[in-house]
């Protein structure tokens, strides 16, 4: 009441649902309208929506004005991203103090549009105890170490890539430009012989280096192992996997680097490095630490021997156990990527 009244202090006409002939009378109001803004509930929201507020609800969808929440969207929950059918999709939400979870999570993503945090006063420190952060640019950047100005391409680390085949070529050349980019020292690329030809070259700073084939497209497992192995001696860490293929001479190769590669070599564990993984008899007591799972959701639903709509329905949490239960770090990926540590 005290609301209401101060609002009609300011000026604002108020229109009571249950007086002014109902959800046909406020959808005719709300098609004279150039905005609607969304602040009918909040993050404390923890019951189906029902009664009168659904019909007004339902009149503000059907009114198709472009809709700014305040906070969350009303329907949302604000930690699972469950979205009520009854709740209203906004344009865009202003999320007070600090993000929100549940937006971040499918299904409400899509409901949350154009998504910016307001800084409402809240005292820094009060967030020390959240488990998970947002990464933005600023965060990310801040992980970065400072390089020296007498630094050079020693100082920086090398890092061995073992990626590409006949159907992947791409993705080779994806990952040694991505590392390139990202700040590595020297950059080596071990690719199988029928792919070296497509892939030299193509990225100027990256040493590309032949794996052994019996055959195009068929890797020598021994031959390609010790190639791997013999350029792992001078790398600092290294990437398996993006675009290897599925090939039974590929696994073996892989099976047998995880078992040969020094445990205490940092690796980035991504694509078909998984999917040989997920054949493994608990893989996780033999791969190198620290590592980095990259799967997405059909990759991690072959990994914990589930579906990938059941990672889906629990992105987070399926993250954060199996981070603690493999010891690794998970890079979930998805339309919101989730990292657990």
């Amino acid at each position: 009441d005290a609301k209401r009244a101060s609002a009609q202090a300011a000026g604002a006409v108020v229109l009571d649902l249950a007086e002014c002939g109902g959800p046909p009378a406020m959808l005719e109001t709300l098609g004279k309208a150039d905005i609607i803004v969304d602040a009918v509930f909040g993050t404390g929201q923890n019951r189906p929506i029902a009664g009168p507020v659904t019909g007004a609800l339902r009149a503000a969808r059907h009114s198709g004005r472009p809709v700014v929440a305040l906070d969350l969207p009303t329907g949302t929950d604000s930690d699972t991203g469950a979205f009520d059918p009854n709740g209203l999709p906004a344009t865009r939400s202003l999320m007070l103090g600090f993000p929100k979870l549940g937006p971040l999570i499918h299904p409400a993503e899509a409901q949350c549009g154009e998504v910016e945090v307001l800084d409402i006063g809240i005292p820094a420190g009060l967030d020390s105890d959240a488990k998970t952060e947002w990464l933005t640019a600023s965060l990310a950047n801040s992980f970065l170490p400072v390089r020296p100005p007498d630094g050079h391409k020693g100082t920086f680390g090398r890092l061995l890539i073992i990626a590409g085949s006949r159907s992947y070529p791409g993705a080779a050349l994806l990952a040694a430009r991505a590392a390139t980019r990202s700040g590595a020292g020297l950059v080596e690329l071990a690719t199988p012989e029928s792919v070296w030809d497509v892939v030299a070259g193509r990225v100027e700073e990256a040493i590309c280096r032949r794996l052994p084939e019996r055959v195009p497209g068929e890797l020598d497992t021994s031959l390609a192992g010790r190639e791997a192995l013999t350029a792992a001696k001078d790398a600092t860490a290294l990437v398996i996997g993006p675009g290897l293929g599925q090939e039974r001479s590929t696994a073996e190769f892989v099976r047998m680097l995880l078992r040969e590669l020094p445990k205490q070599m940092p690796a980035v564990l991504d694509a078909d490095a998984l999917n040989v993984l997920a054949g493994a008899y608990q893989w996780w007591e033999h791969a190198p630490r620290p590592a980095i799972l990259t799967p997405h959701p059909g990759e991690m639903a072959r990994l914990l021997k589930t579906t990938a709509a059941k990672v889906q329905e629990d992105r987070v949490n399926i993250a954060l156990k199996a981070a603690k239960d493999w010891d690794v770090i998970v890079v979930l990926k998805g339309a919101y990527t989730v990292i657990a540590h």
